[in-house]
């Protein structure tokens, strides 16, 4: 997926987000929507489609010693985020399309709000599940074959 410099929302300009450390967070100057400029490529995203948990065990684990080490990297990372969609919205449905390990998920749930997950990974989805099993929804996105 080819990043855009523009707002998906407006079609603004976009610039850094003062808040986040990471360069994939951007506001749009017009409408203040909060993006994430996804990076990976379509042929990333289909190899992790079919061949199960191998995108999240070989990238997304890569320097943690388990998933629920990077769980609990995430959660803090979520921590965050939580705190900028709070000063937005307090509670409604969350929508986390790419949901992986659940982090944000867990944590929108304790701000009040009612998360659904979704996410391609098998894999991630049915670890999320196991761990925390009733207190978010997820939900495995099958893909469409041509």
């Amino acid at each position: 997926m080819e990043s855009k410099n523009c707002c998906e929302l407006c079609k603004g300009a976009l610039k850094a987000y003062p808040s986040s450390k990471k360069p994939s967070m951007q506001q749009c100057t017009v409408c203040g929507l909060v993006q994430l400029r996804l990076t990976r490529t379509e042929e990333v995203a289909w190899l992790n489609y079919y061949n199960v948990g191998q995108y999240y065990k070989e990238c997304v684990l890569k320097g943690f010693a388990s998933f629920d080490d990077r769980l609990a990297h995430d959660i803090e990372l979520a921590r965050i985020r939580m705190e900028n969609i709070t000063r937005f919205e307090q509670s409604g449905t969350l929508l986390d399309i790419g949901c992986g390990n659940g982090a944000l998920l867990l944590l929108a749930k304790e701000y009040g709000f009612w998360p659904i997950g979704v996410d391609i990974d098998r894999w991630a989805v049915n670890e999320a599940q196991k761990r925390h099993p009733s207190s978010v929804s997820y939900t495995h996105l099958t893909l469409p074959t041509n």
